[in-house]
């Protein structure tokens, strides 16, 4: 039996000392992909 995987969203997170991780996430639309960058600021989110 063979799988095939269809993501729609993936996250990644980097860890920092602070405990301020940065967490990028990568989201579907169609047949782009986006991503949005949180550098562990309440505020601190940025769309690319």
């Amino acid at each position: 039996m063979l799988w095939r995987l269809i993501p729609t969203r993936v996250e990644f997170w980097c860890g920092a000392v602070d405990r301020r991780h940065t967490w990028i996430v990568y989201f579907r639309e169609g047949e782009n992909w986006s991503h949005t960058v949180t550098d562990g600021e309440a505020d601190g989110a940025s769309t690319a």
